[in-house]
This record gives C-alpha cells, sequence and structure tokens, in this order.
C-alpha cells in the first residue's frame, strides 16, 4: 500500500470562512461543472474564470494542451479568491485528468517541482475541502477516485474526511465503499459489512458488494461464508462488479479463460467460474470449492503481508532491480512481467501504472505458502514462521528494527532477502527475492532470477542443492566474479532458472501438501469398455507402513487410511470417488512394509489425468500424485490400453471380467522374475489379425539403451475388445532399470500404436 508523502506547508493554506456565495453563482458553477454554461454575465471575475475552466474540463478526451489552459485559468482565479472551494476542485479535476493522460510533468504555480500530477490533485482537493468540508463535488471526486483504486494504504486526511458524518450521504455510494475497505483493513468486519450494505443500498453494484463481502469473511477465517458470499455476486454483477471480478481472476487465468470469462452471459456467470475453480481443484486432487476459499484466503493474506507502502515512487522504479553480470551470462532482467504474469492492472483506477503488491504476492497468488522459505536479517538466516506473523518489516516509516540495522539506515539487498522453495511441474523450484531501489530496500521486495553475488548464492543453495557448488566456489580466496559466472554450471543454473521462472508464471496450483511426506508407489492403468465410450482408470497403490502410525480400535491394531481419486479430462468433466483404505494388522509394521490396494475409476471416453491422495486422519501423514495423459476411447481405427504389470506372487489384483490380473504397484521385480503383462486391443472386428511386438530395453538416467529383449507374434481379434495376457520371461536380466514396450499394428503392419511401461529389477 502507498503512504503519500506529506505535501510542503506552504501548498496548503489555512483554512478560511466561507465567503458568502450567492445560490446563482453556486448553480451556474454546478452547471459548468457538468460542462453546461449556464449563464455567468452576472458572475464575478473569479466565477467566470472558473466556471469557462470547469467546461474546459468535460468531455470524455479533453486535449493535454486544453487541461494546462484550465490548470492557468484555475490559478488566476485563485489569485482572486482562495475562500472558494470551486477553483480548488476545479484545479484537482484538472491535474487528475493530467495524470491520468500520461502526459510528461509540467511545473506550475501550485504544483511545485517534484510533485507528481496525482499528487497535485489531492492537495488541491484536500484545499477544497479545508475550504468547506461538506462541498459534495469534492467529496464525489474524492470517493469516485479512492473506489476506482486497490487496496491502497491512503493518507490519513482522506480516511477522516471520508469517514466524517454526513460525507458519505454527500459523496454517495462510492464513500460507502470507500469506507467498507477502511473497516475491513482495520479488521472491524462487522462494521465493513454494514459500510458495504449501505453501498448497495445507495445503488451500488449489488454483484461488486458481495465480492467485497467475500474478502471480509476470508479477511475473518470464515471462508466457507466468503466462497458463497463470491458466487452468489456472480449472479447479480453489474458492469462495476463483472469488472472486479474479472481482475479477481487474473491472478490465474489465461488468456483463453479470460476470453471465456467475457464471452459469458451475466445468468451463466456463476456457473462458469464454479467450473473454472472445480477444475483446479480436481487438478490438484483437492476436495469441490477448496481452491476457490483459496484464492480468497490469498488475496487477503498478500495485502496483508506484501503491500507497497511508498508513494507514486513505484511507477518511476522501473519493473525491477539487476545488477550487470561480468562477462558470460547475460545482464537482461528477465522478470515474470516478461513472462506475461503481472499484477492484475484496471484501466479505470487513475494510478493504474503503478504497483500495489510486491513481487512476492505474485508468486503467493499463483502458488500459495512456499514449502519452505528462509529469510535473512543483518547477516543471519531464520525460518519464516508465517503462522505466528514473523516477517521481514516492510514499512520504513512505521519506526520498526530490520536485522539490527535502524529504520535510518538504507539495507543493502540481501539484508532484507527471502528464498522460497517449491514443487512444481514435477521438479524443485526456488525463487529469491531481495531489497530494491524499485520496490522498497527494507523488505524482499523483488524477484531475483538468479543470484550475483555470493551471500545471495549461499542463501539459495540452503534450499537449492543444485546452487550449493556454485555457492562454495563462490567463496573461495582465488574466484573471482567474472570467472564464476563464467563456469558452465553457472550458465546451467541461469538456464534453469529462467524455466524456473517460466514455469511459474504460467501455472498456478494448490497440491496436498502433508508435514509428514508419505508417498505411495503406484501403478495406474487406463482401458476401454466395450465400443469405447467409458472405461476405467485402474490405480494399484502400496504406502509405506514404516511410515504410517497405527492406532488401537476395539482391541485390533488398525493402520487409517482415507483415499481421493479425482479424474478431469481435456474438456473439464470431473470425477470423484473418495473412501476408506484403512488396513487391519496383527502387529505394528515396520520398514519394508507396504499397505496395498487398488482402486478403479468409471469414467466416460476422453484424454484424463487421474489424481491420488492417501491420507492418515488429521492431514498430518500422506501424500499425492498425478498421472496425465490417460485415454479411454478410441482414438485411432486401432487402440491399446495400457500395459498391467505384475507377477502370479502379487496380492494386489484387479478383475477384468472372468481375468485376474495381477499388478505391481512399485513396478520392481527380484532378479529371475517372469512378468504376468496384460493389455487389451480395439478397434478390429472378429476375425481381424494383428501383430505384436514386445521389447524391452535398458533404461538408465531417463536414457533408452540397447534392447534385450524381442518377442513378435501375430493375433486374431475376438471381437471388437480382445484381451492378451501372457508371461514375459525376464529371469536372465540383470539389476537396472528397463522399458517395457508393446508395439500392435494391423496385419499389413499400418496403424501402429505404441504403449511403454518402466520397470525396475533389483537382487534380494
Amino acid at each position: 500500500m502507498l503512504r503519500l508523502p506529506v505535501l510542503a506547508a506552504a501548498l496548503l493554506t489555512a483554512a478560511v470562512p466561507l465567503a458568502a456565495q450567492t445560490p446563482d453563482q453556486g448553480s451556474v458553477l454546478a452547471s459548468a461543472d457538468s460542462g453546461h454554461d449556464a449563464g455567468t454575465a452576472t458572475l464575478s471575475s473569479y466565477g467566470k474564470r472558473t466556471a469557462a475552466a470547469l467546461i474546459q474540463l468535460a468531455g470524455e478526451q479533453v486535449p493535454v494542451s486544453t487541461l494546462h489552459r484550465a490548470v492557468r485559468q484555475f490559478e488566476l482565479a485563485l489569485r482572486e479568491r482562495r475562500d472558494d472551494p470551486w477553483a480548488w476542485y476545479g484545479l484537482a479535476r484538472a491535474n487528475l485528468q493530467l495524470h491520468e493522460s500520461g502526459t510528461g510533468w509540467v511545473s506550475s504555480e501550485t504544483r511545485v517541482f517534484g510533485m507528481s500530477y496525482y499528487e497535485a490533485f489531492l492537495a488541491d482537493l484536500r484545499q477544497s475541502l479545508a475550504v468547506n468540508d461538506a462541498f459534495a463535488p469534492a467529496l464525489r471526486l474524492l470517493a469516485a477516485s479512492v473506489a476506482s483504486e486497490p487496496e491502497r494504504l491512503q493518507p490519513p486526511w482522506v480516511m477522516q474526511t471520508l469517514d466524517a458524518p454526513g460525507s458519505a450521504q454527500a459523496a454517495g455510494a462510492m464513500a460507502w465503499l470507500v469506507r467498507g475497505r477502511f473497516e475491513r483493513a482495520a479488521h472491524h468486519f462487522a462494521k465493513a459489512d454494514t459500510d458495504f450494505a449501505a453501498y448497495r443500498a445507495a445503488g451500488g453494484d449489488p454483484g461488486l458488494t458481495l465480492l467485497e463481502v467475500a474478502r471480509s469473511e476470508a479477511a475473518d477465517d470464515s471462508l466457507d461464508a466468503a466462497a458463497a458470499a463470491y458466487l452468489a455476486g456472480l449472479d447479480s454483477a453489474g458492469p462495476a462488479g463483472r469488472r472486479a471480478y474479472r481482475l479477481d481472476l487474473e491472478w490465474i487465468a489465461d488468456s483463453g479463460e479470460l476470453a471465456a470469462f467475457d464471452a459469458t452471459p451475466a445468468p451463466k456467470l456463476s456457473e462458469w467460474v464454479t467450473r473454472f475453480y472445480e477444475k483446479r481443484d480436481a487438478a490438484d486432487v483437492r476436495d469441490s470449492g477448496e481452491r476457490l476459499k483459496e484464492q480468497l484466503r490469498r488475496w487477503v493474506y498478500v495485502h496483508q503481508h506484501f503491500a507497497l507502502t511508498h508513494p507514486t515512487a513505484s511507477a518511476r522504479w522501473g519493473a525491477g532491480w539487476f545488477r550487470d553480470f561480468q562477462r558470460c551470462l547475460g545482464s537482461d532482467s528477465t522478470t515474470l512481467v516478461q513472462f506475461g504474469t503481472a499484477e492484475p492492472l484496471d484501466t479505470l483506477d487513475p494510478r493504474h501504472a503503478e504497483r500495489v503488491l510486491d513481487d512476492r504476492a505474485i508468486i503467493y497468488m499463483r502458488h500459495g505458502a512456499p514449502s519452505r522459505d528462509l529469510y535473512s536479517g543483518g547477516g543471519t538466516l531464520e525460518t519464516i514462521d508465517r503462522q505466528s506473523g514473523k516477517f521481514a518489516p516492510e514499512d520504513r516509516d512505521a519506526g520498526v528494527q530490520s536485522g539490527g540495522s535502524s529504520v535510518g539506515e538504507l539495507l543493502d539487498p540481501g539484508d532484507a532477502d527471502e528464498v522460497w522453495l517449491y514443487s512444481m511441474e514435477g521438479a524443485p523450484r526456488s525463487y529469491q527475492f531481495v531489497g530494491s531501489a524499485q520496490l522498497g530496500l527494507q523488505a524482499p521486495t523483488t524477484l531475483l532470477w538468479f543470484p550475483e553475488d555470493p551471500w545471495l548464492l549461499e542463501e539459495r543453495g540452503l534450499v537449492d542443492p543444485d546452487f550449493t557448488r556454485l555457492a562454495m566456489i563462490s567463496v573461495t580466496p582465488e574466484a573471482a566474479p567474472a570467472g564464476l559466472f563464467c563456469l558452465p554450471s553457472a550458465q546451467r543454473m541461469e538456464t534453469r532458472s529462467r524455466v524456473d521462472l517460466a514455469v511459474a508464471a504460467t501455472t498456478d496450483g494448490y497440491p496436498p501438501l502433508f508435514p509428514t511426506a508419505v508417498t505411495p508407489l503406484v501403478q495406474v492403468n487406463a482401458i476401454a469398455d466395450s465400443g469405447g465410450g467409458a472405461g476405467h482408470l485402474v490405480l494399484a497403490y502400496a504406502a509405506p507402513a514404516g511410515q504410517l502410525v497405527p492406532v488401537l480400535r476395539d482391541d485390533r491394531l488398525v493402520y487409517p487410511l482415507r483415499y481421493r481419486l479425482v479424474a478431469v479430462d481435456t474438456a473439464g468433466n470431473v470425477v470423484r470417488q473418495s473412501g476408506d483404505a484403512s488396513v487391519l494388522s496383527p502387529d505394528t509394521l515396520g520398514d519394508g512394509h507396504y499397505l496395498s490396494g487398488v482402486l478403479d475409476l468409471k469414467v466416460p471416453a476422453g484424454l484424463w489425468r487421474l489424481g491420488f491422495v492417501l491420507e492418515q486422519p488429521g492431514g498430518v501423514r500422506g501424500g499425492a500424485i498425478s498421472a496425465p495423459g490417460l485415454r479411454i476411447g478410441l482414438d485411432h481405427p486401432l487402440d491399446v490400453s495400457t500395459l498391467f504389470l505384475g507377477t502370479d506372487r502379487d496380492e494386489v489384483t484387479w478383475s477384468a471380467g472372468s481375468r485376474t490380473i495381477p499388478l505391481t504397484p512399485e513396478s520392481a521385480y527380484p532378479r529371475g522374475s517372469r512378468l504376468d503383462l496384460f493389455y487389451q486391443v480395439s478397434g478390429l472386428t472378429a476375425g481381424d489379425g494383428f501383430r505384436t511386438s514386445i521389447a524391452i530395453y535398458r533404461h538408465d538416467n531417463d536414457r533408452l539403451g540397447s534392447q534385450v529383449v524381442q518377442i513378435g507374434f501375430r493375433g486374431e481379434a475376438t471381437g471388437p475388445d480382445t484381451p492378451r495376457q501372457l508371461g514375459v520371461d525376464i529371469s536372465r536380466l540383470r539389476a537396472g532399470s528397463y522399458l517395457l514396450v508393446v508395439t500392435v499394428s494391423r496385419a499389413d503392419g499400418s496403424a501402429p500404436v505404441r504403449r511403454e511401461r518402466p520397470f525396475s529389477i533389483y537382487t534380494r
């Protein structure tokens, strides 16, 4: 949030009693304020100048030259009278329009060097209200301007003015909206809801009202009520409400999703947004409605903790802070903005070019709290406790201490520094934030795409081992920075950092996280029913018992477990299944023992992603997996199911008609085994011939090695779906990693379909 500096006292004259103003003069100036000339012959010279300048401000796009002329006219009028609010108000309007035009700064009598157009607007408006604190045009302009802004920290006089008795009646609905936001920021939630209700009663947008109420409920930790209000507001949203909801979605929605939102008619908005979040719930293996509540919680959190407290200088600071590297590594400033991710901006906000939140907010809104983070202060590293509220100080003006440094001292980047660690797209990814002249030195405000000095490298290495070697080299006496940055390892890490930024900017999520991770081993398969219109996603799992905790129930030892299966296809359809997976045991099980089972989820034809969560009650122990690319139904004239793999010793089995199919969740087999392979060929008619090739390749370090097994044979279809179950001898293969490949084609070799399954062999 931004705090405007105290303006020079010379710019604010002391309030004086309001000189007598005839009703006719007031009505003529009010008419001029609306762009109409109601006759100025009877006005004084002051009144004529003011009315003429007010008329010049009317219209959609007033030329900049006209705005500057109006400023001059208001200033000349103020030479004659400074005890009337109209000229001050008109001057404020002109400066606001100059600010919105984006034109270059020009000085004037009332706009001294260093004062922006927006700062001048506020100063002039304040002076108008100092002359007459009940002056309705100034109150309306102030309320409308503040209401169009995001959740900024406003100067105290703004809050005091709009909170004064009678100001809301004079300023209209927008004053109630702003007052509600002020009360919410102060954690006065009941008062905030009363003000929002008054905003709606005064003609405010009912959808925007409920969105504001939803955020108040979220700030008060009532997430169920917050989500209900959020969805209800969509049904009644007018233009202002619809725009506000779109801005909220911009935090995580891509361009296609935003276009779909724009094209959705009002009566269908709630349904569309519910489906939008439902797809994300499914992708993250969450219960329905969880992601919407998390979005509301995150919005409150970033505005409480990552808000900028500096004034309009943030517009001048630019996009980011980066030092030039010495040779080898590029000095371009790769930022999230360059990847298309930024703080959503409303063009109706007169200060829409300015930042309100720092870079941490952008990452947090997309990905939530990191799995691990560190804060450095005064040369020490500390783990951040986000629950207790221990954070780096963010406001130099507040008189706080920062890591042993007093408020008056400018801290070096790294004295305010955080590193966040996430798991995104199947890989650990770290993000480093530093203090900067661009967004503030007293907190880790700015995303650093690559650590460029030894201290930052060392800290990054504490949560990201890939940086550890580079950090160790950097602190050796003979290591020169230029030489360090020319190392191949530094160049590789630079490339990886760019990839990590791209992933953060183009994805979002709310994955289940458990303090004690118990990741189950799984084998996931997809097989179509006859006709291909539906099928089954089959998941065999094995959870390490040594990492789970049993309980005693009715004198029996039980490992309590719950599972959740969530499948989502490319069209956004979601299928869910959950239940109990508890296991009775005669004794406590240690390392080497697994609790296993098989789950079957019936789904329509399509391309599916299956998510699986297995957890113990309380959410302390558990794990989650995601399996994409599971196809049900014919994609080609010929189709083959995934490869079900096991041995005759497996206790986990799945039934397909009269067949019992063994499955090995870990896909690891002792040396000397014989594999039981099952798959289904679809798309043929009874009597059609087809060819099958089975090959096994070495598969070390994700590289395909030499072929060690090759089997080929012909078959004949027994109908539209032909099951095949056969044994594959791997007894002569030594320990290691392998890839099983099955290729099926028509009898003439056409339309080949390839399916793969990795597995490993170990020595007993």
